[in-house]
């Protein structure tokens, strides 16, 4: 074939680059930060897919290279100026693309780098196919990718984290994520993504029956339901609409969950991270004896502070009085449900008393699992100019005891479920007849069997706890 030719966004000019032997363009995708921008990488991994373009893992020689970017905390950012760079070293006449948070919170930056050609924000990412094919004019797409409803995800199809291990060929699938909801109206003095992603969009509840089915058919035996603040789906006009004139569109999250448990044979559905406020809502459907043993029993309830003060300079909308009600309600129905939660140390005024404050509340909630995070200076939000910034040490310092907290927990955690029987959902293979996998409630389990075991749902008994976790018994190998 003939060589593509590129347009260089730095200087204008025409360069030309090898493609495939079989005309195909090869881009590869990096994707970092949360379960929302994964789905959107698998969306425009579909874009591109659809338009002839050759996926590749990060690992192999591609044209171009794609890093959705995070700008979550100011190491995120380090980390995706880290990953553009050794895309383009990776080949130096290669296409190297930013998107995602901090191609919008950071762009001047991003676009002052040498190695950068493009920089698509988060508000234009819709239209990353587009642009990299105007940077193409040697290359003649095999097919339009089919238009999409405005504000809702395109058919996903796989994407990685951020070590970029991807399996174009989709041998490795077992979870998908299906983002529902973007954007978040809340402005937490903390948080930058109200000014990155925008205001709360609902994806149509239609199209995500849709694109849950479209993975269901493609293998995949978990579905996650992703979004930046899940609580406000429905709430947006767009949305409020649809479903006063359309009776199969939901009003609400339940609405959603409900319609996707009804509509689709998913084998097991999970909901990503739901703020305080909004997870007694949830208690009907984890209760709901039709969707036992499909709706896993795991609740993400971010914390962010157990102090009180720290809560009302960060802006959360509840008090610990008020989130610790929310947990017994939630355990009370379920029993057993697995808690996990994050957590920001060293937030701008957050005095050792107000620290304690919250080592005490967090050990009283025995969560599964903490993310801790430290607090992180973001440009542009109100807790970047609040007095008492933490120097990083301290910072450091109580991160540390939050995670050795965190680890203390998740192993009181696990070890309360020797003997029980889960169901686990088997993912890779750690060695000769060894297999890791998660249960429904979000535990790690590891086992030993003959056979494949990738990507079934089995009953497995807890039988040991050790240094690497859990260990389990397969109650019968599953067929095909």
């Amino acid at each position: 074939m003939a060589d593509l030719l590129f347009v260089d966004t730095k200087n204008g000019q025409q360069r030309p680059e090898p493609g495939r032997a079989d005309g195909s363009p090869r881009i590869a995708f990096v994707t970092l930060g949360c379960k929302v921008n994964q789905s959107d990488t698998q969306k425009a991994i579909a874009d591109f897919r659809a338009a002839g373009f050759s996926i590749v893992p990060p690992s192999s020689p591609a044209e171009v290279y794609v890093v959705n970017t995070c700008s979550v905390t100011h190491v995120a950012d380090r980390k995706s100026r880290q990953w553009l760079r050794r895309a383009a070293r990776a080949n130096p006449g290669a296409l190297v693309v930013a998107t995602g948070c901090y191609a919008e919170s950071g762009r001047e930056t991003l676009e002052g780098m040498d190695e950068v050609g493009v920089v698509v924000g988060y508000k234009a990412k819709d239209g990353l196919l587009g642009l990299v094919l105007d940077r193409m004019p040697g290359y003649v797409p095999a097919m339009q990718a089919a238009p999409m409803l405005e504000d809702s995800p395109h058919t996903p199809s796989w994407a990685g984290g951020d070590e970029g291990d991807l399996d174009p060929d989709h041998a490795g699938r077992t979870r998908a994520m299906v983002k529902i909801e973007d954007g978040c109206n809340d402005f937490c003095t903390f948080c930058i993504i109200p000014f990155t992603r925008g205001m709360p969009r609902s994806t149509p509840t239609n199209e995500v029956v849709r694109l849950v089915r479209q993975r269901l058919e493609e293998g995949f035996r978990e579905i996650v339901l992703t979004g930046v603040h899940m609580g406000k789906y429905g709430q947006d006009h767009a949305q409020r609409k649809r479903a006063q004139a359309d009776p199969t569109e939901a009003p609400d999250l339940p609405g959603a969950v409900q319609a996707v448990l009804d509509r689709t044979d998913v084998p097991r559905l999970r909901i990503t991270s739901v703020e305080p406020t909004d997870a007694v809502m949830m208690i009907p459907l984890l209760v709901d004896e039709r969707y036992r043993g499909r709706l896993v029993p795991h609740l993400h309830l971010p914390l962010q502070s157990g102090c009180d003060a720290t809560l009302a300079r960060m802006k959360r909308d509840y008090t610990t009085a008020e989130y610790a009600e929310v947990v017994r309600q939630v355990r009370k129905a379920v029993p057993g449900i697995s808690v996990t939660t994050d957590l920001i140390t060293g937030f701008p005024g957050e005095d050792d008393a107000e620290w304690r404050s919250t080592l005490a509340f967090v050990q009283s909630m025995e969560f599964a699992k903490i993310h801790v995070f430290p607090y992180s200076k973001r440009p542009g939000t109100p807790a970047s100019e609040m007095p008492g910034q933490m120097p990083p040490e301290v910072a450091h310092e109580r991160t540390h005891q939050a995670i050795e907290m965190g680890s203390r927990l998740e192993g009181a955690y696990s070890m309360a479920h020797l003997g029980q029987t889960r169901s686990v959902l088997w993912e890779h293979r750690t060695g000769e007849n060894e297999w890791s996998g998660l249960t429904d409630n979000y535990l790690r389990v590891r086992t030993r069997a003959e056979g494949n075991l990738h990507n079934t749902i089995t009953a497995t008994t807890i039988t040991e706890y050790g240094p690497h976790g859990l260990r389990g018994e397969v109650r019968g190998i599953p067929g095909d």
